[in-house]
């Protein structure tokens, strides 16, 4: 299954906008695509949000935020050792939008 996912880098500006932006631009893909009523679209989109709190080695203090809907824990560590490799990865935990 392909996952849009977002990697966002700013661990304080991460942590509303673009998660709210991402869960709009779902519900909208579900209300348009599976033509259902917009309150059914944004509750499905919510809860197929997925966010990721994530530490590097390059930040190691801080928490940055990776946006992943309809992806699991194991699924999103993939995803970020693929983009930064295994030994630059110190952490991934799920957070609740």
């Amino acid at each position: 299954m392909s996952h849009r996912v977002s990697i966002v880098y700013s661990h304080i500006f991460a942590r509303h906008h673009p998660i709210q932006e991402a869960i709009e631009e779902r519900a909208a893909i579900l209300e348009f695509d599976a033509d259902l009523p917009r309150t059914q679209a944004e509750a499905q989109a919510t809860n197929a949000m997925r966010v990721y709190r994530y530490r590097v080695t390059d930040k190691p203090h801080d928490w940055l935020v990776m946006i992943a809907p309809g992806c699991d824990l194991e699924e999103a560590r993939r995803i970020l050792i693929g983009r930064f490799g295994e030994t630059r990865l110190i952490d991934v935990r799920e957070s609740t939008p």
